[in-house]
């Protein structure tokens, strides 16, 4: 999924609720940046789905405020990719889950996953399988 950046600067004085606004959004990796003038300057690093509602969340916020101003920009890549990574860890959380339930499955049932086993080497290549995918 395409990435963009989006750069929040506003007077020092609104760090605080502009980092609160930041830290209650999922899916979204932000860092501060220094800046001459008394500016706060932070970016956030999210998919292009969820950048305009973030932008609409600061807009509702700030716009009144003099100095406010944000910038968006497009992502050519991102070393490593947030959002794979993400979504890898989510997978293997469902992994584990699965074996978790599929151990209890044969345990329930009175069967046994021994080495060399019939159970054992379906439970082998279902979780080569999953592995691939």
């Amino acid at each position: 999924m395409p990435q963009r950046v989006i750069k929040i600067i506003l007077p020092e004085n609104h760090a605080k609720q502009a980092l609160e606004l930041l830290e209650g959004e999922d899916r979204l990796s932000f860092w501060q940046e220094e800046s001459s003038g008394g500016n706060f300057v932070v970016s956030a690093l999210t998919d292009s789905g969820r950048s305009e509602t973030i932008m609409d969340l600061f807009e509702k916020r700030f716009s009144s405020v003099d100095g406010f101003k944000l910038i968006l920009f497009p992502v050519e890549a991102s070393i490593p990719n947030y959002f794979s990574l993400a979504n890898r860890i989510l997978e293997d959380e469902l992994l584990i889950h699965w074996v978790y339930n599929f151990m209890n499955m044969l345990q329930g049932s009175g069967q046994r996953l021994a080495h060399g086993s019939m159970n054992y080497h379906k439970w082998l290549l279902t979780l080569d399988v999953l592995l691939k995918n």
